[in-house]
């Protein structure tokens, strides 16, 4: 959560508010909407915050991890996931992904069935709603 808000939470992490992503993702489209309004970036900021439900997020390993994040708290256009990392308390899902802004059907995520995130897709698999795996992935 730190390398999100940059409240500090942790020694283990130390994240200052003004290099946590929602920050520097706030200065990034409020610069691309002033230095380029061409591109109409300013469709991604409503009063000066970003509209996450216009901002689909993607990452790899640790990078899907903040990408997973970022949706769990705020309803996001899409989530992709590359070979990320899943949080799992043994064979399971951890119990925090249940729960999110963002519905089930806006993730999407490719891994190999050896790596954490197979059980992150599993956890997708109890949710409503028709999926197809095909290698370790699932699609809504």
């Amino acid at each position: 959560m730190e390398t999100v808000d940059g409240v500090q939470r942790s020694a283990i992490v130390n994240v200052s508010p003004a290099n946590c992503i929602n920050n520097r993702l706030t200065k990034l489209l409020h610069y691309l909407a002033r230095a380029c309004p061409e591109e109409g970036w300013s469709k991604f900021l409503k009063a000066g915050a970003p509209r996450w439900e216009r901002i689909a997020f993607g990452g790899h390993s640790q990078g899907g991890v903040a990408a997973a994040m970022l949706a769990k708290l705020h309803l996001v256009a899409r989530v992709m996931l590359f070979s990320t990392l899943g949080d799992v308390v043994g064979p399971m899902a951890a119990h925090w992904l249940s729960t999110h802004a963002t519905p089930s059907d806006r993730y999407y995520g490719l891994a190999v069935a050896q790596r954490c995130m197979v059980a992150l897709l599993s956890a997708a698999d109890q949710q409503p709603g028709p999926a197809q795996r095909t290698s370790g992935s699932i699609r809504r």
